[in-house]
């Protein structure tokens, strides 16, 4: 690397200070960038448990496992092995998608149809259900003794 580069402080010398301005201010960003994502991870996403897919929970772990497949993905890809792999994982999920995408799609539609029909019972001054709900709710809190 020596020899492409000439020794190794002589090309930062050969950079002209708008050069040198330039690529620290790079360099700069691309770590101030690493900085905000891997503190959101650490201090935000992980301590808080979240839910990715309503099962999975996204951790540290899954993070670090995502940032290091992106880092290492185009040197993978060049691994004939690697190649057929990922490429197969991918036709498998594509498969899937392909199986479940039309229930995922009559699932969301039966939602939607549901709500709109809660949202007119609820606001069509229908007094029948909301006089239900509130005699129920009463009684509940008779029960118990709430006030």
């Amino acid at each position: 690397m020596a020899g492409r580069l000439g020794r190794p402080r002589s090309w930062w010398r050969d950079l002209a200070p708008r050069e040198r301005a330039s690529l620290l201010g790079m360099a700069g960003l691309v770590l101030a960038l690493n900085v905000v994502g891997w503190g959101t991870l650490l201090l935000i996403v992980a301590p808080q448990h979240y839910r990715v897919s309503g099962s999975t929970i996204f951790g540290v772990g899954l993070g670090v496992t995502a940032f290091v497949f992106d880092v290492c993905h185009g040197r993978l890809m060049t691994l004939p092995w690697f190649a057929r792999l990922y490429a197969l994982v991918i036709r498998w999920r594509d498969w899937a998608h392909t199986k479940v995408d039309p229930y995922k799609i009559m699932i969301r539609a039966r939602i939607a149809d549901l709500r709109a029909k809660v949202r007119e019972r609820l606001s069509s001054g229908s007094p029948g259900i909301v006089n239900r709900l509130a005699a129920l709710r009463a009684r509940v809190h008779d029960r118990r003794g709430i006030l």
